[in-house]
């Protein structure tokens, strides 16, 4: 395995982490970033902006001597606290990629466990996530385990630029 280096993004992080994230995004759906929805990017970079700035997303990076590598991002959100626990937060962790290059090396499996060893640190009491095939097996041995207790609906979308501030962005 070739050397790396996981840390926690900062706001001077914030183009890496959108362009991470845009490539996470074209790659799960076999396309080009060029080819994503137009507005996608500025409504992406504009989330984890702000998402960045007021601490509700938390990153973090893998690196090497050529550059950025992989990233997993949490989305923390406030819920009640319970007769049981008294803390306050959960977690959703989004934007598990690593680059096609650095695969099957452990990059992923670092990140994913700084990203779960935070949690406790950051409040929070339950963390989940939407697994793809290629990811289940990490999360599972993980400790992650299916969820039967949740109903899920979905809500009709819109396109880009109908009822969206979409822009004419050109990139993160």
């Amino acid at each position: 395995m070739r050397l790396m280096h996981v840390r926690e993004a900062d706001t001077e992080d914030i183009e890496i982490v959108c362009r991470m994230r845009l490539e996470f995004v074209a790659d799960h759906r076999g396309v080009l970033i060029a080819d994503l929805p137009k507005g996608f990017v500025e409504q992406t970079r504009s989330f984890v902006e702000r998402g960045q700035r007021t601490g509700s997303i938390r990153s973090w990076l893998a690196q090497d001597h050529g550059g950025f590598i992989g990233v997993v991002s949490m989305v923390l959100f406030d819920v009640p606290p319970l007769p049981e626990d008294p803390r306050t937060r959960q977690g959703y962790i989004i934007d598990m990629y690593v680059g096609a290059a650095r695969r099957r090396e452990g990059v992923g499996r670092a990140l994913f466990a700084a990203c779960v060893a935070s949690a406790p640190n950051l409040g929070v009491r339950r963390l989940f996530l939407r697994a793809t095939d290629a990811g289940r097996p990490l999360y599972l041995q993980a400790g992650f385990n299916p969820n039967d207790e949740w109903l899920e609906l979905v809500l009709p979308g819109l396109e880009w630029g109908v009822g969206t501030a979409a822009t004419d962005a050109t990139g993160c």
